[in-house]
């Protein structure tokens, strides 16, 4: 714990393009992802050409090890913003907001946690990319659907 607790603040600092620490390549990957948002920010680069497009900017960038490893932008918020433009990024946003108010008015602590959390979650790991996410969230906002209907 000690070793990921010093690469993060190790991190923070100037971005080492031949670094293949996790904490440093995730710099990497939101400086490419931000990079793309800027030149792309009303319509993204588009679904089938996101990795495409972060691995070229690795690789302009001098990222050898996250070129290498075909990482992706590390961060929901980044992905979608990057891939979709302000509109995704919006949708995004909006949706994980309208969540957590409804949540909150509900009352439903559960809920409000659960979405706290995967807001949280967003912001450093592109969950909706990968099949585990996508099936987690899923699931779990299904449960909690069920859970809901169940008090009514």
């Amino acid at each position: 714990v000690s070793g990921k607790i010093t690469q993060a603040f190790n991190a923070t600092g100037t971005i080492d393009p031949g670094s293949d620490q996790s904490s440093a390549l995730r710099r990497m990957a939101w400086d490419a992802a931000t990079d793309l948002f800027a030149a792309h920010p009303v319509t993204g680069v588009g679904t089938g050409d996101i990795k495409d497009d972060l691995i070229a900017v690795y690789h302009a960038k001098g990222y050898v090890h996250a070129a290498e490893k075909r990482i992706n932008a590390h961060g929901q918020f980044l992905q979608s913003a990057a891939t979709l433009g302000m509109a995704g990024l919006l949708f995004l946003v909006l949706m994980i907001v309208g969540a957590i108010l409804t949540a909150t008015r509900a009352l439903d602590r559960t809920a409000l946690t659960f979405w706290i959390i995967i807001a949280l979650n967003w912001t450093v790991e592109s969950m909706a990319e990968v099949q585990a996410g996508v099936l987690f969230t899923a699931v779990m906002a299904w449960l909690l659907v069920v859970q809901q209907r169940a008090r009514s």
